[in-house]
């Protein structure tokens, strides 16, 4: 970019010193160069000198003077410096220009204001001189005043700073950041910021010149922004000001010129200098004659002299409308796949690069891209490589915060797995730093995490703020492994904000191609794509084509354009070479005197121009020179993108000769290149600086179409191309060296492979085998399995009978490879096949083992679990440690192993075993590996099965030492130990012992899996929700190395988990959603299966099914569910089903279906194992058993009675080993069982027990079960009372739980049975629509259990405190607005304020912050961002009003913003102090339904109470500053008055005495007066003190039990005094059994407030309320404990929170040990 210029004293340039030149004073210093002026000493001649500025200046700085130096010279004209030559100096070079000694342009704008005639002098002199270059050929590409000379006395003008120009009339720029651009922002047109779909021509130089005329006309650039994003943003998207808007002065026609300049596509520009000349002289003569510019028609003479490419896209707005709603679609949610089909060159690329300024107008986003290669398919994920590669390089460009910023995301994201994409991406090292190496995974981990790690990279890029847009080109040439990423990409349940775009020939997609395939699996999961097909252009729009490629109008080229779409048929590509090829025959040329373009329409049609695009190609490559042929042959078998170092090898030709070829076959357009460096390849630089260039610049080019690569090949005859190929890859192979790199590999490879056929050496064919080896193993870890079976055939298809002698490690790892490749792409028969003959060739027992785990991951991939389980015995009995299949499934086994294990442990600790040494003898290590392999299938066989294989694996460590395999087999043997043989502690150690043996030998894969069986049986000795540590580190870790069964297992259990352990069910249903989204990516059925049922159960738990037992709902059918899950596959899924569904239908009272339920379960409870469902399924079957009603049958009866028996025996077992996961349940269970044996006194007892431990246990689910058990026993013994008080309780903890269907069905029955439930339902109901001020006023937090939180009523509390801490009016709204916008949901509402009767708006609230018109208040019925009659219905019922779709609630409907705008949620509440109407809170939702639920409106109908107290507060004190002004200003206007009387009366008192004495009679009258005022103020201020003191110390009611009173300030006697009134007052007035007084807002504690606590606190406990003391800080505690404060008398606690909880614990159970008295504060 220019730099500033800079002046400097002459000892500046003290040490600079340049042969042959004298008088040097330096004139500019820019980023790169040094710019002085001088004389040559040889012929005194004046000069300039330009040299590189820096010591060590680098090639690129080097070059671009080089370039500078060659354009000149050719340009040759005088408005432009001449170049006298380049000289070498020091490491750099000095370009030497004649001076022209002019000032720049930036100088004059500085120094003066231009004139209107001035300014159209300067730019119709700049238009001359671009004319001049670009009649040259040579696009400006950085005009800007300072580079522009100004010859002050003719206003002539001179260009320089020709360092970035381009020699060619098209040239791409691709995405850069801005800072990465080159040129000069503030002049830049948009498609140089390659920002959109256009390439820079000679009109990126007239944009330019449009900025420069502004600033002329103006005084001020278009965008002067600083921030260069936002420059960049303004040219792509923001219209400028018109200039004369801007300064009046300005005509109006010069202004359109100027606008015209300054249109943002090239097409809508001036499209020559001719035409810009015209348009500014007919400016310039108008200016001259009469002072003005009459308008006239702009453009008249505006036709270029060349082709010029259309650019625009014609008759597609309809497509670009559908592209633009899928990116709208995918910014909004995603994933998105939009698909572009039509014949080749139809305009698809062209369509699809138009998102480029989709994405500029909507803020941003990320675009990479990726095109398929008909030449080089077999290269796997090639495009998706290359999209990820340029993705990459785009955030490369940012500043160094934001690059920071990314980097850490993606370190969180991939974890330790950042080393796989680097192998593919090698740029992202330079975002990342260098990378571990990941750990050697079995393949379908290996799978699983790669393909998790990408997803994982993409989701940094993909934001709702900046949607990523991935394009990929050709998907007719898509490999196999593309197809199954993009399958991942668009099934990902965790996919966001991600649109692929994929382009392809429909003509060349048939049914079985990998795109249909891809299709048709993914309308197999519900996704359907959005489809665009581009048909060839009509008549019409052919027309316009040709018309803007002659920048002509149609009418004027109607034949030639017919002619055109004869021979095209509308394809657009093929229109454009059919007229290159016109003009290169001379049937189409440009009549420079008449300013047209003319044709023969005879010649041509009698020409033979042929109507195959692709021979018309071949023409045009044929006319080219015989080099330039070469290269572009070599270039094709390359493929459609290639770099300049790999071509430059295989053409085996001098790097200047190859850059020569390619300048020619740029400059005829038909390869692009793909960045800036092209340009030091150039012809015409010299051939040391271009060598030098190609050694340091691997630049990049490709193709301009498809068509061009398919004709350059085609110049190759068929038989001579694998010859080729192989030629290259010999080539390649030379260049590569000893080893090739990873990134060279697949290249290499592909051209090998294609002439290996003519390999005879054996040597070079082994190098070829092993080089197949590698690349095969490439293709694997980037899970592209076809590619990788194809390169590893190839690579067993050289080898020789001989080589399994003298080269058996390369033949070994070829067939190994070669056969995961093929099971891993589905082709198991093959890969069988590669085994066998494997093992056939095995020489000893250890690669026999080796090859027979791969066999058992090719079983266990494809699903044959017993075939997997199978050939691990075949391999364990040639290892010497037989395990045939009858004994596997042996129950007899299974315990002879466990004694084995007993034997074997020597009476050693099992803990101190981490020590023991590890396994060195190789084939113990394959005994270990195989049973390890064969360990995955016998989870989907049974338990005894499981059993043995880990039990035996345990025996071989503890005898002959362990590996690193050998945490998940101990894990087991601790899971099995505790949960199916009950020998639990050493269960629970050998479950540490897999972690501590871990820890020695790490493994990430291993930790994952020891957590699932470790998790599995911790609630036998810890409580249930302990276990989620274990599935947290299994879950995080499985996704680090794909461990997918792991993966979906921890999901459903802990989910589970926590649903037997009675999480509240809002937060299940949110964690099941999230968990069953993780199952879904793991693509397990089994899994799956089974983490649905839980989620469907929590979701008929919260009321989200049809039925409060069914678990259908609108996505989901349960009938049709169970019927698929066979005990083969899904048996976990339906012992956890039935499980589940007995826990609902118990929960619900319907002991026939839970019977049921449990009776299946039973017959399925191998399934289980010894996991929690398996534990807690005796407890719901005892407790179901004890509500049934007695047998009928006898036989039925004792079986029933027996089965009893055995659960409750379990079930004390397990309240033995674990008491804080199962003693509440068996005090549940015994009291049910006193109850049926008719204990009365025994079941109140357990009764009451068991709610106890449920409530210790925090199990509320049960703790309402078990209250409401009770109340039906009451009842049943005709205590009707005792059973409704149990009966609250339990709907209290069912409400609590969040079980709403439970909920409403005791709401019901309480109508008939339990009368006194119906104040508790009332309670917690919250209308619609409206309800009470009384009950608003009322209403407590916690009034509904389920609704309310802790956290919800500190929040309120705090708020309180936070607003009643102000007195200032505005700060109050202030403070409000913000606790609102941050707890409401809302969009948008408003405050409304009653002042003297009338309504008025005093502050606008928007999520983005609130603009506030305190103390100004708008009028309400001025304002028209709001529904007025739902405002006044508040304001005059005092009633609040929530609508979760206003248009429905008849009541309103007619509110003309409610049918206008039609807001989806509407919420107002009433401001009420005392029953006084303080004002309104207006609230609403325009995109959401039903965001105001009751919670949030319980919650912000307490913030709106305290925020009247606070306004009223903040009233009466502006009220007695109002007060006090008005006495201020009575008495100054009394005390002047009685001066003034005074005065009258001194003067006449001589005479005047009995006047005198009416006078004191009238002063006498004033004094009392006086007094009366005095004493009227003086109760003025005692009432508004009262207030004060009244509305200071307010008193909160959480619960009907529970008051909370904030204080806040400085506590003085008649504070104290106060609190003791208000609390005494409230805690007797309210009933209240705990007052809370939390003083986390009092300043200072002394002896006085210390006392007055503890009077509160006596005088509360004489009331029958107790008092605890919350929010006490460092500073206080040691005041209170240094003033000896006796602190017996309430309970301390440290925060409020705290505090509420241990109230809520007192209020409901009052037999709770009391919490620790007069000791610290907690």
């Amino acid at each position: 970019m220019s730099a500033e210029p800079i002046h400097r004293a002459a000892d500046d340039v003290q040490g600079v010193s340049f042969e042959g030149f004298t008088a040097l004073t330096p004139i500019y210093e820019g980023a790169e160069t040094l710019v002085f002026r001088g004389a040559r000493i040889a012929d005194g001649a004046r000069v300039v000198l330009k040299q590189t500025k820096n010591e060590y200046p680098t090639v690129r700085e080097v070059g671009r003077l080089r370039r500078e130096f060659t354009i000149l010279r050719e340009l040759g004209v005088e408005c432009a410096p001449e170049a006298l030559a380049l000289e070498e100096h020091g490491r750099g070079v000095v370009l030497i220009m004649a001076d022209i000694g002019h000032p720049t342009l930036r100088e004059i704008l500085e120094s003066r204001k231009l004139d209107i005639e001035t300014a159209l002098t300067i730019a119709l002199s700049i238009t001359n001189a671009l004319a001049a270059v670009h009649r040259k050929g040579i696009l400006h590409k950085d005009l800007t005043p300072r580079n522009v000379l100004i010859e002050a006395s003719t206003w002539t003008a001179h260009l320089i700073d020709f360092g970035i120009s381009a020699r060619i009339s098209r040239e791409l720029h691709a995405p850069t950041g801005p800072r990465s651009l080159e040129g000069t922002l503030l002049y830049m047109a948009p498609e140089q910021t390659g920002r959109m779909n256009r390439a820079v021509d000679s009109r990126t130089d007239l944009y330019s010149l449009g900025v420069i005329l502004y600033e002329m006309l103006t005084g001020s650039v278009p965008f002067p922004q600083r921030e260069l994003a936002e420059i960049v943003q303004s040219h792509l998207t923001r219209p400028p000001v018109p200039p004369h808007e801007v300064v009046p002065a300005v005509p109006p026609p010069l202004s359109d010129l100027v606008m015209t300049l300054l249109a943002k596509t090239p097409e809508e520009r001036y499209q020559s200098d001719a035409g810009v000349r015209a348009d500014l002289s007919e400016c310039l003569r108008q200016w001259k004659a009469s002072g003005t510019i009459t308008p006239f028609p702009l453009r008249q003479h505006d036709k270029a002299p060349e082709l010029r490419r259309a650019q625009r896209l014609y008759g597609r707005d309809h497509d670009i409308e559908a592209l633009l709603q899928a990116f709208g679609r995918a910014r909004a949610r995603g994933p998105e796949l939009c698909l572009v089909a039509g014949y080749s060159g139809v305009g698809k690329s062209a369509l699809v690069h138009e998102i480029h300024k989709i994405i500029a107008r909507h803020g941003g986003g990320f675009f990479a891209a990726g095109k398929f290669d008909q030449i080089s398919r077999d290269v796997p994920l090639a495009p998706v490589v290359q999209a990820l590669r340029e993705l990459v390089q785009q955030i490369l460009t940012e500043p160094p915060e934001t690059l920071a910023a990314y980097k850490n995301d993606l370190l969180t994201s991939l974890g330790g797995n950042g080393g796989l994409l680097v192998e593919l991406v090698p740029e992202l090292e330079l975002v990342l730093g260098p990378q571990p190496k990941v750990s050697d995974l079995p393949p379908d981990q290996a799978k699983n995490r790669f393909e998790l790690t990408l997803q994982n990279f993409l989701h940094v890029f993909a934001s709702e703020a900046h949607p990523l847009v991935i394009f990929l080109d050709d998907l007719q040439w898509m490999d196999p492994a593309s197809q199954r990423l993009l399958h991942l990409l668009l099934t990902d349940a965790f996919s966001r904000h991600l649109l692929i775009i994929g382009a392809y020939r429909d003509n060349e997609v048939s049914p079985g191609h990998p795109l249909s395939t891809l299709l048709d699996e993914l309308a197999s999961s519900g996704f359907s794509p959005a489809r665009i097909h581009l048909a060839p252009l009509d008549r019409d729009m052919v027309g316009s084509l040709v018309a803007d490629t002659l920048t002509s109008k149609p009418e004027e080229v109607q034949t030639l354009a017919d002619l055109v779409y004869e021979k095209t048929q509308g394809n657009p590509f093929f229109a454009h070479q059919f007229m290159v090829a016109l003009y290169e025959r001379g049937l189409l040329r440009f009549d420079p005197e008449g300013g047209a373009w003319q044709w023969d329409d005879t010649a041509i049609r009698a020409a033979n121009v042929t109507d195959n695009v692709v021979d018309l190609m071949v023409g045009v490559l044929r006319r080219l020179s015989s080099e330039t042929q070469h290269v572009l042959e070599r270039a094709a078998c390359i493929g459609h993108s290639f770099d300049f170092g790999s071509l430059a090898t295989i053409a085996e030709k001098p790097a200047t000769e190859v850059s020569a070829a390619l300048w020619e076959a740029l400059r005829a357009g038909l390869v692009v290149s793909l960045d800036g460096d092209y340009r030091y390849l150039e012809a015409g630089l010299g051939g040391g600086a271009r060598e030098l260039a190609a050694s340091l610049f691997n630049v990049r080019y490709q193709f301009v179409h498809d068509r061009v690569l398919s004709a350059a090949y085609t110049l190759v005859e068929p038989e001579q191309r694998k010859q080729l190929h192989l030629s290259i890859g010999r080539l390649l192979r030379k260049r590569s060296g000893e080893r090739p790199r990873d990134d060279e590999l697949l290249d290499l490879v592909h051209h090998l492979n294609l002439g290996a056929a003519a390999i005879t050496d054996r040597a070079e064919r082994l190098d070829l085998a092993e080089i197949n080896l590698r690349a095969g193993q490439r293709a694997k870890a980037a899970t592209a399995y076809h590619a990788g079976a194809i390169y590893t055939r190839a690579g067993i298809d050289l080898l020789d009978v001989t080589d399994w002698d003298e080269h058996d490690d390369l033949c070994f790892s070829l067939y190994i490879e070669g056969g995961q490749n093929a099971y891993l792409s589905g082709d198991a028969a093959g890969a069988e096949a590669l085994f066998l003959e494997l093992l056939r060739r095995a020489k000893t027992d250890v690669e026999r083992a080796t090859v027979q785990r791969q066999r058992i991951y090719n079983n266990v991939s494809h699903g044959r679990f017993v075939e997997a389980v199978q050939t691990g015995s075949e391999t364990l009995a040639f290892l010497g440690h037989p395990l045939s299949m009858e004994e596997l499934g042996s129950p007899a086994v299974m315990m002879s192993e466990l004694e084995q294990l007993t034997t074997n442990l020597r009476g050693r600790r099992i803990l101190d075993l981490a020590d023991a040494p590890e396994a060195s003898d190789p084939v113990v290590r394959s005994v270990l590996s195989i049973l390890d392999a064969i360990s995955d299938s016998a989870h989907h066989l049974n338990p005894i099965v499981f059993s043995v294989i880990n039990f035996r694996a345990v025996n071989v460590g503890l005898v002959h030492g362990h590996t690193e395999l050998c945490p998940f087999p101990y894990a087991c043997v601790g899971y099995v130990l505790a949960g199916m043989f009950g020998r639990v502690n050493e269960g629970m150690e050998f479950c540490k012992l897999a972690e501590d043996i871990n820890k020695k030998c790490p493994s990430a894969m291993q930790l994952s899996r020891l957590h699932i069986p470790w998790g599995s049986c911790a609630h036998m000795q810890h409580p249930m929700r302990k276990a989620n540590e274990n599935w947290a580190v299994a879950r995080q870790k499985g996704l680090e190395t794909g461990e997918y069964y792991m993966i979906g297992t921890a999901c459903f259990l802990e989910t589970m988990g926590n649903v037997f352990a009675g999480n509240l069910i809002e937060e299940l249903v949110e964690e099941a959603e999230k968990h069953l989204a993780i199952v879904r990516r793991t693509r397990m059925p089994a899994n799956l299966a089974t983490m649905t049922v839980v989620r469907q159960t929590v979701a008929c738990l919260a009321g989200k099914t049809r039925d409060r037992t069914s678990l259908d709902d609108e996505t989901f059918h349960e009938k049709e569910f169970v019927s698929r899950l066979d005990d083969e596959h899904f048996g976990n899924a339906k012992i956890h089903h039935a499980i589940l569904k007995t826990l609902v239908c118990l929960i619900h009272g319907q002991y026939e279906d839970a019977w049921t339920w449990s009776e299946a379960a039973e017959r399925s409870l191998g399934f289980a194992g010894g996991n929690l469902a398996s534990k807690v399924h005796p407890c719901l079957r005892a407790l179901v058993l004890l509500g049934l009603p007695r047998a009928e049958a006898h036989e039925e009866a004792e079986r029933r009675a027996e089965i009893l028996h055995k659960c409750r025996a379990e079930i004390t077992q397990l309240a033995a080993w674990s008491p804080k996961s199962f003693a509440h349940l068996e005090a549940l269970v015994n009291a049910e069982a006193a109850r049926t044996e008719g204990d009365l006194e025994g079941a109140i007892r357990l009764y009451e027990r068991a709610i106890t431990l449920c409530q210790e246990n925090k199990a509320p689910h049960f703790e309402a079960l078990a209250g409401e058990l009770c109340a039906k026993f009451y009842l049943s013994i005709g205590a009707p009372t005792a059973g409704g008080g149990y009966m609250k309780n339990a709907y209290r903890a069912y409400a609590h739980w969040g079980a709403a269907p439970k909920v409403a069905a005791l709401e019901n029955e309480a109508t008939h049975i339990w009368p006194s439930l119906r104040e508790v339902s009332r309670t917690r109901g919250s209308s619609t629509t409206a309800s009470s001020s009384a009950s608003l006023a009322t209403r407590t937090l916690l009034g509904q259990t389920s609704l309310g939180s802790l956290r919800d009523a500190a929040l309120v509390v705090r708020a309180a405190q936070e607003i009643a801490s102000e007195i200032d009016l505005p700060k109050v709204v202030d403070r409000l607005a913000k606790l609102v916008l941050d707890n409401a949901g809302a969009d948008q509402g408003l405050l409304i304020l009653a002042r003297d009767g009338e309504l008025l708006v005093e502050a606008t609230f928007r999520p983005a912050g609130s603009t506030l018109d305190v103390g100004h208040g708008q009028p309400l019925e001025d304002v028209q961002a709001c529904a007025k009659s739902v405002i006044h219905y508040v304001t005059r019922t005092l009633e609040p009003v929530v609508l979760d779709n206003p248009r429905k609630a008849s009541r309103f409907s007619d509110d003309p913003y409610i049918q206008t705008l039609a807001p989806k949620s509407i919420l107002c509440l009433p401001l009420l102090h005392q029953g006084r109407l303080s004002g309104a809170l207006y609230l609403e939702n325009r995109m959401t339904a039903g965001v105001f639920d009751v919670a949030r409106v319980e919650l912000l109908a307490l913030l709106s109470s305290q925020a009247a107290i606070a306004i009223e507060i903040a009233r009466l004190i502006e009220n007695a500053h109002v007060a006090n002004e008005q006495v201020k200003r009575a008495n100054e206007r009394l005390e002047m008055e009685v001066a003034h009387r005074t005065e009258e009366l001194r003067r006449v008192n001589d005479s005047l005495f009995d006047m005198n004495q009416a006078l004191e009679m009238e002063l006498g009258q004033r004094r009392e007066i006086e007094q009366e005022r005095a004493a009227l103020h003086e109760q003025v201020i005692a009432g508004q003190r009262q207030r004060l003191a009244e509305l200071s110390t307010p008193l909160l009611p959480i619960t009907k039990d529970i008051v909370v009173m904030p204080l806040i300030g400085t506590m003085d006697t008649e504070r104290v005094e106060q609190v003791l009134s208000v609390a005494l007052d409230g805690a007797q007035r309210l009933g209240a059994r705990v007052v809370i007084l939390d003083v986390t807002g009092v300043k200072h504690v002394d002896t006085q407030v210390a006392g007055m606590l503890v009077n509160v606190a006596a005088a509360l406990r004489l009331l029958g309320s107790e008092t605890v003391l919350t929010g006490i800080a460092p500073r206080i505690a040691q005041t209170l404990i240094a003033l000896d404060v006796d602190l017996k008398s309430f309970v301390t606690m440290g925060t409020l929170q705290s505090g509420m909880e241990y109230a809520l614990r007192r209020c409901r159970h009052v037999d709770l040990a009391p919490a620790r008295r007069g000791g610290p504060h907690r």
